[in-house]
């Protein structure tokens, strides 16, 4: 039986108006569900103060971080692809929705101020995931700033990682280089129960650094107070020679 034309033009018209209703296109509800579990997942493991490192591929549940930080990528490109309940869903799990300039910029500033609190230091390696890619950023935009290029680093921030001793160049000190190698050596001190550090793949920085020390020694360059700490770790400064070194 067919509509008659009134009918059929009040039926289009409803249509219509359901369509406009509609909420936009959203993300399919199985891909949706699988990295809404995945984000879930690294939040329990990572807390929502990190972010997926595009990089790695160290699986979180049953994807990687790489495919996850592409995905948190993918979503941030067109944010009104997610229907309101998606929306919900994710702002329940402090997703990163998009932001901008200056919001992630403040974002990742209190991140790294609370690095900061913890650790006494701002200095945050490239490889510690979203965090330290943000460090590196800054150094290589304040470096543009310095040559008068065009560069999102302004005076004020500056002022604010100053805040926190940022270092705006990643060579490290001597002395901070020094105490990091000890620690190391210290570790392995108490592991092994000695400071020969064995020519390993493992522990092939740490047995170059151990040779320094002697090669140093030897020449009277090594201040006494390092040679001190060094002894308090049974250092030999003269080994006998072993096969596995």
């Amino acid at each position: 039986m067919k509509l008659s034309t009134a009918a059929a033009s009040s039926t289009a018209a409803t249509d219509d108006a359901t369509e406009e209703d509609e909420e936009p296109t959203s993300w399919p509800e199985s891909e949706f569900r699988f990295y809404y579990a995945e984000w879930g997942a690294f939040v329990t493991l990572y807390g929502d103060d990190y972010m997926p490192d595009p990089d790695s591929n160290m699986v979180i549940f049953s994807s990687t971080e790489a495919r996850l930080s592409r995905w948190i990528k993918l979503v941030n490109s067109d944010p009104k692809r997610l229907s309101c309940v998606q929306r919900r869903m994710l702002e329940k799990l402090s997703f990163p929705l998009k932001l901008s300039n200056g919001q992630r910029w403040e974002t990742q500033y209190t991140l790294l101020q609370n690095f900061f609190n913890i650790n006494n230091h701002s200095d945050v390696a490239r490889r510690d995931g979203a965090l330290g890619g943000w460090v590196a950023t800054q150094r290589s935009a304040y470096k543009d700033f310095n040559n008068g290029k065009p560069s999102p680093m302004t005076h004020a921030k500056i002022e604010k990682l100053e805040r926190l001793r940022f270092k705006w160049s990643i060579i490290d000190d001597p002395e901070s280089e020094w105490r990091k190698r000890f620690n190391e050596l210290k570790a392995y001190y108490e592991t092994h129960n000695h400071s020969n550090v064995r020519s390993t793949d493992e522990n092939k920085r740490l047995a170059n650094w151990v040779k320094t020390q002697r090669a140093q020694h030897k020449k009277n360059k090594l201040p006494d107070e390092k040679v001190s700490q060094l002894q308090r770790l049974a250092f030999e400064w003269a080994p006998r020679d072993r096969k596995s070194s």
